[in-house]
This record gives structure tokens, C-alpha cells and sequence, in this order.
């Protein structure tokens, strides 16, 4: 059997690992997460099979002080009637842009092409007014959609990702988040019901 003061002491770097394990959750919690380039956007269904996406581009400062200068977003030819995309920008990003639908080729989708015509987009600004209508082959509502950010006049990709709709663009909690919470709050209040914090 354990003398008094060695059990204690046990029990005393238990909690401390304990205690160091919920202020490292906690620090989980609130950090933010890594910069991204988001486009987000709203889809309109015009009726007959006609939908329209609704981009916002974002500029985080993921790239440094760099603008955003060109961007592209993928268009499978397999839920999108390609003979149907039309650009329907208005301005700034009409006036402001260079816009093309580029065709899709083996293996590769049609794109939505943009290319600034002046500076482009600074860090921590956003555009908005790009706007492509379109034919959907596709049984639920259009979604999400790759889409790369380059490096005006070249195909080097600079960050690529999905396209975020508006009603997902800004989550309160996440459930990564929301579960780290609920688990150390549980240990913590675990902890003091037995009298040990």
C-alpha cells in the first residue's frame, strides 16, 4: 500500500497532465484556422432547368500582400450543360474582369476563367457581381465547385479549393470546435465534482 503524501503526488501530476490537456483543447478552440481565398456564392433557380451562381471572391491575405489577380472555377460537362454557360456579370466584376468560359477538354471540366484588368484584388477586400448562368443536368440543386486562384498570365496555382455557399460561408461554432468545448468541459467539471481543481 501507497503512503498519503506519495498517492497524492500522483494524483497531483495526473491533474496537471489533466489540466495541461484541457488548456491545450481550449487553445484549440480558439485559434482560427489556416488563411483561405474563399468564393463563395448563392445559386437562383430561373426555372426550366436554368440556375445562375452568384459569386463573392475574398481575399484573406493568404498570399502574402499579393493581389488576386486570376481565378477559375471548374464546370463538370457531366452536370452542366456547357453550350449553355453564359456570363452574366455585372459590374464591378464586368468592368473590372476579364471573363471567358473556356471549353472542357478530355479529362478536364469547362471552366469559368477571370483575369483582372487592372491591380485586381488586395488583401482583405472583396468583389463581387460575378455571375454565370447555366443549364443543369444534375437531379438535386447545383453545389459546390473547384476552383483555383493563379498567377496573373501563367498556370501556376496559387491556392485552390471549393466554392462555399453564402449559407455556409460563416459558421458560428464548427463541430470540431463545438466537440473539443464539450469535452473539456465535461473533464473539467468532472474534475471539481470530485473536489480535484
Amino acid at each position: 500500500m501507497e503512503s498519503y503524501p506519495r498517492r497524492k503526488e500522483r494524483m497531483t501530476g495526473k491533474q496537471s497532465r489533466i489540466k495541461l490537456g484541457l488548456l491545450a483543447a481550449l487553445v484549440l478552440c480558439f485559434s482560427t484556422p489556416a488563411n483561405a481565398i474563399e468564393i463563395s456564392f448563392t445559386v437562383a433557380d430561373l426555372g426550366a432547368s436554368t440556375w445562375e451562381y452568384r459569386y463573392t471572391l475574398r481575399h484573406d491575405g493568404s498570399l502574402g500582400g499579393d493581389p488576386v489577380q486570376a481565378f477559375a472555377i471548374g464546370f463538370d460537362p457531366a452536370l452542366y450543360d456547357e453550350a449553355s454557360l453564359t456570363i452574366v456579370s455585372e459590374p464591378p466584376a464586368s468592368t473590372d474582369w476579364d471573363e471567358q468560359i473556356l471549353a472542357s477538354g478530355v479529362a478536364l471540366d469547362a471552366f469559368y476563367d477571370v483575369q483582372a484588368t487592372a491591380g485586381g484584388l488586395v488583401p482583405g477586400q472583396s468583389a463581387s457581381g460575378f455571375r454565370v448562368r447555366f443549364r443543369w443536368l444534375g437531379t438535386a440543386a447545383p453545389g459546390p465547385q473547384p476552383f483555383w486562384i493563379f498567377q496573373n498570365g501563367s498556370s501556376v496555382v496559387l491556392e485552390q479549393g471549393q466554392t462555399v455557399s453564402i449559407t455556409h460561408a460563416i459558421p458560428l461554432v464548427d463541430g470540431r470546435t463545438l466537440l473539443v468545448l464539450i469535452v473539456a468541459l465535461g473533464l473539467l467539471a468532472s474534475l471539481c465534482l470530485r473536489g480535484r481543481c
